[in-house]
């Protein structure tokens, strides 16, 4: 939790201090109150609420033109405060309950996109043509450039359990390497250059068609 909220506030800190970067501090306090009032998809709530058990009233939420500020002062002074920390209390005990039942409800979501997207599959036939990530790319110096995948490969034997076996599609020789199934994609052949040069030519025909017409 705590390098996920570095992460936003770091997110903040960039947009507030694109000007002057050496000045970022000046803006943590502002980042920090924003953050803290901002609701939560996982909880539902802000963290303010949660600590207070209320939410936060902002400058913006008080009508000044028709809102005396220091007779507001003084009705809030009037309050009973035992009773309004005793209300505050038992609100912000519901509110706690109902937060972790948000963020149990959040977490079985995100695990359901998960185990979509990572845990299920696709069964691969022998000799079929595949891709295969490239899980050392963001490891290597100026990797974060490269391309995802790398290939193609040839799928030479099912293991069972989602692994496979898989060769250099130029050098069906080559040592096999053992990959899951989850580290690779089907590989689609792009068209020849011939193909290519074809639609392009077609196309430009049609192009300079259309602009006599025009003319």
């Amino acid at each position: 939790m705590d390098e996920r909220f570095n992460q936003t506030l770091q997110c903040m800190l960039v947009k507030f201090s694109q000007s002057k970067k050496e000045d970022w501090d000046l803006f943590l306090d502002t980042s920090v109150f924003a953050y803290n009032t901002s609701r939560h998809d996982s909880t539902i709530y802000t963290p303010f609420e949660l600590m207070f058990g209320r939410r936060c009233y902002l400058p913006i939420d008080v009508n000044t033109r028709n809102c005396n500020l220091e007779d507001f002062l003084k009705e809030y002074q009037k309050e009973d405060r035992v009773k309004n920390i005793d209300r505050l209390t038992k609100i912000r005990s519901v509110t706690l309950e109902k937060a972790k039942i948000n963020i149990k409800k959040a977490q079985e979501k995100q695990k359901y996109h998960y185990d979509l997207k990572h845990a299920t599959s696709n069964v691969y036939k022998i000799g079929a043509k595949v891709l295969l990530k490239d899980l050392l790319r963001k490891k290597r110096k100026g990797g974060k450039l490269d391309t995802k995948w790398l290939g193609p490969f040839v799928i030479r034997k099912n293991l069972g359990k989602v692994l496979y076996y898989i060769c250099d599609d130029r050098n069906m020789k080559s040592c096999w390497k053992r990959v899951h199934g989850t580290h690779l994609k089907l590989y689609h052949s792009m068209a020849s250059d011939y193909d290519l040069f074809s639609v392009l030519l077609t196309a430009n025909k049609y192009i300079l068609k259309a602009l006599d017409r025009a003319q």
